[in-house]
């Protein structure tokens, strides 16, 4: 990473660049922000993951076409990155970040009804919420409460 994004001041700084930035620079800085939201996602630290999936909800899936994201292929890389988050059940946070933004990914991404969007959907149920019901039973409250 360029910079230390656990330093709050850094960290304000990089939300309040990302969140001025119009649409046209984001497409333009797409080398920086999408590298560094995909390092934040994979940490291990649970508050870092959450970060970096409020980054890619806020800033990378509202000021990044679409378009730009499926030319790209960042469409699959982020939506492999959020699934494997729904996996993350030692922390309710990341789940509760987690499922609205992969969901959000799928419904801007794909078409209403179409094949690719329930297969998407069927693999968040199944991975997600089905698979995680189970590893969550006899476990934490919160896992369960957010799963449901």
């Amino acid at each position: 990473m360029m910079f230390n994004l656990g330093n709050p001041n850094c960290w304000n700084a990089w939300t309040y660049l990302n969140g001025s930035a119009q649409m046209c620079r984001m497409c333009s800085m797409q080398g920086i922000v999408v590298p560094t939201v995909l390092a934040l996602i994979d940490d291990y630290d649970p508050t870092f993951k959450c970060r970096g999936i409020r980054l890619f909800r806020h800033f990378v899936l509202i000021k990044l076409s679409p378009a730009s994201l499926r030319a790209t292929g960042l469409d699959n890389v982020f939506f492999e990155t959020l699934r494997i988050c729904l996996t993350y059940h030692s922390s309710p946070d990341v789940l509760r970040e987690t499922f609205p933004t992969i969901l959000a990914l799928v419904t801007t991404l794909e078409s209403k009804n179409s094949e690719s969007c329930m297969l998407k959907l069927c693999i968040i149920m199944q991975e997600g919420v089905i698979r995680g019901l189970q590893l969550a039973i006899g476990g934490k409250l919160d896992v369960i409460r957010v799963m449901t």
